[in-house]
């Protein structure tokens, strides 16, 4: 498949701005895939815009052959706190907060961090 990974912040004014998601499906063969969803949907290809506007779905499951709820199935799981502490397979977890927005999974058994929320630029402004 590939490896996928998901971005957020903010896009627009200053005095209004909008939220943004961009989920980058990087191929087997190379092949770099941007879906963007903010302010206006596109999707490129490789850096070349492809695609602006509505349907931005249907582009990427004929690019990718994999509907857009499945590439969102995949990011979430893979994005999801564990079952298991890695460090010594407990299952007991307290959750913390840390800087603005950031939240981390801790292990109860071992006090070890076993899961930390991605910090975004628009978390901290």
């Amino acid at each position: 498949m590939g490896k996928l990974s998901h971005k957020s912040g903010t896009e627009g004014p200053n005095w209004d701005p909008y939220s943004f998601d961009e989920l980058n499906l990087v191929k087997s063969d190379g092949t770099n895939v941007v879906m963007h969803m903010g302010l206006i949907e596109s999707v490129k290809v490789n850096g070349k815009e492809i695609h602006s506007g509505e349907g931005t779905d249907k582009v990427i499951e004929e690019i990718t052959g994999m509907y857009f709820d499945k590439w969102m199935k995949i990011h979430y799981k893979l994005n999801e706190p564990p079952n298991r502490c890695p460090h010594c397979n407990g299952k007991h977890f307290e959750f913390h907060s840390g800087y603005v927005g950031e939240s981390m999974q801790v292990c109860s058994d071992c006090n070890k961090i076993v899961w930390c929320e991605e910090v975004t630029e628009s978390m901290i402004r």
